[in-house]
């Protein structure tokens, strides 16, 4: 309850809001102090929702200056910063705590191709009876997020074909590189697998690409 500032005039003690006679001596409240009264506590009410939205807006904005930061930050942004420090324990050799610091990327941006190749890669450089699956499952994932990405692409067809022996697995991978970087680096790959499958014609398309490679080769060694 809200008390009054308003005395009494006779004896000063606090007077009650609707009170016509003082409690403490009887002494009859005029009308003029009755309504300075009810206004002082009108007053200090309004005062007190006043001070209590003013808290209210406070609290808002404090918890808005905390989390908007996070809402509208750029996940992609923040997960390629700490990779930086991922790609320097790969570097190093530091394989498991690399496996570790991409995983942590991959919780900030769930997306990244790159987070899933590199971990890829760094599971295959470990000692590890499952690390072929794992390392294959990261490229694909890699792969599914980014179809252009020519390196998961050929980590994930070559891992297939050197680990696995699954040719039609590294097909699948290895048929959609188109870049002349990467060409040379499958054909030979790509010849075994179709000669395997028994796709003739496919087979000859990989002889081919393979002597071109040698005599690009030969033309630069010359």
């Amino acid at each position: 309850m809200i008390e009054s500032s308003q005395k009494c005039s006779n004896c000063g003690e606090l007077l009650s809001p609707d009170s016509q006679f003082c409690e403490n001596c009887g002494h009859p409240v005029s009308e003029k102090e009755t309504r300075n009264v009810k206004d002082i506590v009108k007053i200090k009410e309004n005062a007190n929702r006043y001070l209590v939205l003013i808290v209210a807006i406070i609290v808002v904005f404090l918890a808005g200056a905390i989390l908007l930061p996070n809402v509208f930050s750029d996940p992609e942004k923040k997960a390629n910063d700490l990779m930086v420090d991922c790609h320097k324990l790969k570097v190093d050799g530091k394989y498991f705590e690399a496996i570790t610091c991409y995983d942590n990327a991959l919780k900030i941006y769930p997306e990244s191709d790159t987070a899933y190749l590199n971990k890829g890669i760094c599971i295959g450089l470990i000692d590890d009876n499952e690390r072929d699956e794992k390392a294959a499952n990261c490229f694909e994932r890699a792969y599914e997020f980014n179809s252009s990405n020519e390196e998961a692409l050929f980590q994930a067809g070559m891992t297939k074909y050197f680990e696995n022996l699954d040719c039609k697995g590294a097909i699948v991978y290895l048929s959609k590189i188109k870049s002349e970087s990467y060409k040379c680096k499958v054909s030979n790959a790509l010849y075994y697998c179709y000669n395997r499958t028994g796709d003739i014609s496919k087979e000859k398309d990989a002889l081919k690409m393979i002597q071109e490679c040698q005599r690009s080769q030969n033309i630069s060694l010359s």
